[in-house]
């Protein structure tokens, strides 16, 4: 089974997601990019009359839905495209000129919502109660006065969207780096010289010989380092950027307003991350774990990946990765299998690997077409495991736009990660029940340990260095590399030591996370897997109605404030409660391998 190939024009046709549900070719793509060049004025005789009729407002939110999605799916196509080859130039181009064309837009009806924000919502509720066509836009048009105080003018709005390229074109200078641009050089395994990419870490942090995973750590970090400067002004130059933007639109700071958008409390994000800094104890325990079966005086970072089951280097082809996650899945009911079998039947995935593919996992999708799944599968378990969490996405944007409107069918990233996760938990679960070696076992709860971990501690490390970077940026600081380093460093050393020691070159591992351009967005993982633990265990458990009740939250789209969603399920994310499950659930794992661990080495 062969994974990893030369470039993109070698691989195999079944092994390439199917873009045609989205465009037959990219001719289709310029003309519908022509069509939306073509009618991006098509709102401009609304300018100061949105508000005239209940007739006009339904009109207004109409046009803007289908040009929108004709935009969404034209950015959906190119920006596949380019992650799926990234020196192709001609897919730079088109993601480009699509990117280009969605700044142009916003800037052309950045008069709507300074316009909708001149009256108070009174009148369009009473336009709602006129016109039942605008019933379906009730929630977002709550939503939109709930940032009446945070509006500028029309003028304003126009201004701030025309610097959105700026925003985007330092996450993209970030990516180019760490995909493209840096040359990490080659090592010697068994004999013969390997390149280091973007692609292929997953191989050199799972080797078994150590010396190889040292080598390739640290002569990947340190040509990180080489280019830190870089990476270290391209961060704060885009968060500088939002900080200001906050500021403008009368928030304290970019934190205030990312809590704004979900209309989450402040007290929220504080209580997870003091949750789980008082439960560290836990975490260090795995690594203990770790330490021991390896047998090293010393634990280091390379050492964090190794395989530990030493009699186990199973690999599982494309076909016996859907075969796992669909016996897996089958507990959630017939309606959801049977959009499982569609997203093989209907190749809505890409799994190959090979340089100029972006190193990264993602499931991307546009209203009404089929969701399309980014992999770098190169068939250990954890791929599969991360194969099934792709899918939870995929499922959950499928449903939800069978379900809802266009403007009600994007599900916030809050309540993201619930779809995802429950998919991994449910996998390596069912793989521990019925798998007949202890080898494999002891393989499936490592790796749900480390999903776990990963998303619970590892996001609430990454969501405390955004925290308090952010602070630092507000507070107008002058901030350099050695800066970034030392405060990755320190939060490091708290979540880790004494157990793992990082070597100090290490400390400029902050770069490598995409998500920072993102402000705000790793907690949610934290949030994610806690949520997903509690919907695990009640479908396992067969608690009865809760299935229905899965589904239903699958299938409410942007209906509701995240929140409110998740309690709907149960899950009061205020409470301590909300996050026990994931320690319990981490704790009855650790145990077991311990337990099959020792059975297998014959060990008392």
């Amino acid at each position: 089974m062969n994974l990893e190939f030369e470039n993109r024009q070698n691989v195999p046709t079944n092994l390439k997601a199917d873009l045609k549900s989205i465009y037959e070719n990219t001719q289709k793509w310029e003309e519908d990019f022509k069509w939306v060049s073509e009618n991006l004025h098509a709102l401009d005789r609304y300018q100061n009359h949105i508000l005239d009729s209940s007739k006009n407002l339904e009109e207004v939110l109409k046009k803007s839905d289908e040009i929108e999605q004709h935009l969404e799916k034209l950015y959906v196509y190119a920006m596949f495209s380019k992650d799926c080859d990234i020196t192709d130039a001609s897919a730079i181009k088109m993601y480009d000129k699509i990117v280009n064309l969605n700044v142009e837009y916003s800037t052309i009806t950045s008069f709507i919502m300074p316009e909708l924000l001149q009256a108070n919502i009174e009148t369009v509720t009473d336009y709602i109660k006129e016109n039942s066509a605008l019933e379906q836009y009730r929630f977002s048009l709550e939503k939109i006065y709930r940032y009446k105080k945070h509006s500028l003018s029309a003028n304003e709005e126009a201004i701030i969207s025309s610097f959105t390229p700026s925003l985007i074109s330092f996450e993209n200078i970030s990516e180019l780096l760490n995909n493209s641009e840096i040359k990490y050089g080659s090592i010697k395994v068994d004999g013969k010289l390997k390149e280091i990419t973007s692609t292929n870490g997953l191989f050199f942090a799972t080797h078994k010989n150590r010396q190889v995973r040292k080598k390739a750590s640290l002569q990947k970090m340190q040509k990180l380092n080489e280019f830190g400067n870089t990476f270290a002004t391209s961060l704060v130059s885009s968060l500088k950027a939002v900080d200001t933007e906050a500021k403008l639109r009368g928030y304290e700071n970019a934190f205030k307003q990312a809590l704004y958008a979900d209309n989450v409390d402040e007290s929220l994000y504080n209580n997870l991350l003091n949750f789980i800094s008082n439960h560290l104890d836990l975490y260090k325990k795995w690594y203990k774990i770790i330490k021991k079966v390896l047998g090293v005086k010393t634990l280091h970072q390379y050492d964090l990946n190794a395989p530990l089951i030493k009699e186990y280097d199973k690999k599982y082809s494309p076909q016996e990765a859907e075969i796992m996650i669909k016996d897996a899945l089958q507990i959630l009911g017939d309606e959801y299998s049977k959009v499982l079998t569609k997203v093989f039947d209907e190749h809505w995935i890409d799994y190959a690997v090979y340089k100029g593919k972006v190193n990264r996992w993602y499931q991307i999708n546009a209203y009404n077409t089929h969701p399309l799944i980014y992999a770098n599968y190169l068939g250990k378990l954890e791929n599969v495991s991360s194969l099934a969490h792709e899918i939870g996405h995929a499922i959950h944007s499928y449903l939800s736009d069978q379900n809802n409107s266009y403007n009600n069918s994007q599900y916030t990233i809050f309540v993201a990660e619930v779809a995802s996760l429950t998919n991994e938990i449910l996998l390596n679960k069912y793989l521990i029940e019925h798998s007949l070696d202890n080898n494999e076992k002891l393989n499936c709860i490592h790796n749900l340990i480390e999903m776990i971990t990963s998303n619970f501690y590892d996001a609430s490390l990454q969501a405390t260095f955004e925290k308090e970077l952010n602070v630092k940026i507000s507070n107008k600081e002058a901030l350099t590399k050695d800066d970034l380093n030392n405060l990755w460093q320190s939060i490091q050393s708290k979540y880790y030591a004494p157990v793992v020691v990082f070597d100090d070159v290490c400390s400029i591992n902050w770069c490598r996370i995409p998500h920072f351009y993102s402000p705000f967005y790793t907690y949610k993982y934290s949030i994610g897997i806690s949520c997903a633990c509690y919907v695990a265990m009640n479908i396992l458990n067969n608690t009865a109605g809760f299935k229905e009740k899965y589904l239903s939250f699958l299938k409410s789209g942007n209906t509701d404030y995240p929140v409110n969603q998740l309690k709907k399920l149960g899950i009061d994310l205020n409470k301590e409660e909300a996050f026990i499950p994931t320690i319990d659930l981490l704790n009855e794992l650790m145990d077991n391998f311990i337990k099959i661990y020792k059975e297998v080495n014959n060990e008392q």
